[in-house]
């Protein structure tokens, strides 16, 4: 009975360990750069699109494939990215879509 709890407490352990190794892996894997998107959306408005990546032209072609939340609050598919800013200093040419930016809950 001792042997099977040794081995149970080194298979949790084992177990346990992987899991940190995999977490650590994946945290220095996560790009480090933040960026928003302003795009036009398939239906006709203007959105927003947020993606975390590693540089500016990653982040127009991710979002140019993703799902916009639009300035009429709701979601439809990317078919132009207008700017992309790098957060948290960035700001929007578009005065008006900036101010919907600053308004949008992240």
């Amino acid at each position: 009975m001792k042997t099977l709890g040794k081995a149970l407490k080194a298979a949790v352990l084992l177990t346990a360990y992987t899991a940190i190794l995999c977490a650590n892996s994946q945290a220095r894997d996560m790009p480090q750069k933040s960026f928003a998107c302003q795009v036009q959306a398939k239906n006709g408005i203007q959105g927003l699109v947020l993606v975390q990546v590693d540089n500016r032209s990653m982040a127009f072609e991710v979002a140019s494939s993703s799902i916009a939340n639009t300035l009429n609050g709701k979601q439809s598919p990317t078919i132009a990215v207008v700017q992309c800013i790098e957060l948290p200093k960035g700001r929007f040419t578009d005065s008006t879509f900036q101010k919907f930016f600053e308004t949008t809950p992240l």
